[in-house]
Formats: structure tokens, C-alpha cells, sequence
């Protein structure tokens, strides 16, 4: 996770500057494992950061560096509906480019560099899990 110093340590963090964290309990302290400003990782109170909320969802990228990013079960969806090529996807170590449909006969655009792709978030249905809470409520060991 990202977090952002908000409290000045002279020694080893800089205000405002943004590092990798891990969350952890020492002692019974909460505390970050950051790698600090020395380049050593060293143990901070929580209390000395914020944490840097990433908003992946708006995040957009060129062809190019979908490639070169794109990680298993990813399904990335490009932006301009002119463009050949519709979605990118990595499934089971193998990547597929996914093309438009052209019925016209139209001429479709290949991507160019500006061309940008976003990531399409997995979407989840609850069909399922009311049949199983259904099972659970009518169970005869609950009563």
C-alpha cells in the first residue's frame, strides 16, 4: 500500500513524500514497515502517515503500457469505440486482443498511441448467494 508522511522524522522520512508500506502490529503498537529515505526498511507509528488512496477504476493507459502491465484475469477495455480493437484480456497466461465487429465494410482505425484502455472491474452477482442464505435460514439445526 502507498502512504504519504505526515509527520516529520528528520533522520529518516521527508514530509509529503509518498512510500511503500506494510501494515503490522509490533508489541501491541500498530506500525508501517517503510523502506525510509537511508533506503533501509525501519518500523514508523501509523500515526506518521496517511494512506494514498489509489483510485485504479480511472486509470487509464496507452496500448503499449497495457502490455507491458497487464496481469492474469485483467480485462482491459478501451476508451474510443472507433478503435479496432474493443479489449485486451490475460487469461490463463495467454493474451487475447479482442476486435470489433465491422458489418459495414468500413474502414475500423487500428490503435494508435493516444488510443487509451480501462480496466474493466469484475462484476459480481448475487443470484447465488440467496439460494445458499435460503438453505442456512431453513436449516432445522437452527431452531
Amino acid at each position: 500500500m502507498k502512504v504519504k508522511c505526515i509527520e516529520l522524522n528528520e533522520d529518516f522520512l521527508t514530509k509529503d513524500k509518498v512510500y511503500e508500506a506494510t501494515k503490522s502490529v509490533m508489541f501491541g503498537i500498530n506500525i508501517y514497515w517503510v523502506v525510509a529515505d537511508d533506503g533501509c526498511e525501519r518500523t514508523f507509528p501509523r500515526s506518521y502517515f496517511e494512506i494514498v488512496k489509489e483510485n485504479e477504476e480511472m486509470k487509464e493507459l496507452t496500448e503499449r503500457e497495457v502490455y507491458a502491465n497487464i496481469k492474469e484475469g485483467e480485462h482491459w477495455e478501451c476508451t474510443d469505440k472507433n478503435c479496432e480493437v474493443s479489449d485486451i484480456v490475460l487469461h490463463n497466461g495467454e493474451l487475447a486482443i479482442l476486435r470489433r465487429l465491422n458489418i459495414s465494410g468500413d474502414k475500423i482505425p487500428s490503435i494508435l498511441d493516444k488510443t487509451t484502455f480501462r480496466l474493466k472491474r469484475q462484476e459480481y452477482s448475487l443470484r447465488g448467494f440467496w439460494g445458499v442464505w435460503e438453505w442456512w435460514r431453513n436449516r432445522e439445526c437452527w431452531e
